[in-house]
Parts: structure tokens; sequence; C-alpha cells
């Protein structure tokens, strides 16, 4: 997968983040407010998790690719 098509993936979820998943805990016991993280912010922080991701020696890829567990 092309790292432009998982940068564009992950800034959708981040964006929605605090929308999706307001009940996830943030440290105060308070829920997150219930806004959209602008895209450009959400693909900043996109970014910085694919590299951090890749300079830890990780790779994304297609669970298609993932090979299968034998049968039992």
């Amino acid at each position: 997968m092309a790292k432009g098509q998982l940068l564009a993936i992950i800034s959708k979820g981040i964006e929605g983040a605090r929308i999706n998943f307001p009940d996830y805990p943030l440290g105060s016991g308070a829920p997150w407010g219930p806004v959209y993280v602008e895209a450009r912010e959400a693909r900043l922080f996109a970014h910085a998790a694919l590299e951090a991701i890749d300079r830890a020696g990780f790779a994304i890829i297609p669970k298609e690719l993932l090979p299968t567990a034998p049968a039992s």
C-alpha cells in the first residue's frame, strides 16, 4: 500500500477520533469534546505516526498479505 494511501486513511481516522471514541480515556476522567480534529493537523499526526513506525523498523501491510494460520 502506498504511503499516500496510508496517510489519507490514518488522517481520516484521526479527524473523527473525538467523535467516534468520546469515552477513550483522557486522563482526567472527563470525556473528549465532540469536535473534529482539523484535517491539516490530523495529516501531521498521521505523518508523524507513519514516520515513527518506519523508524522503529515496522511496516504496515494489507491484511490479505498476512500468512494464514493452518487449519486445526
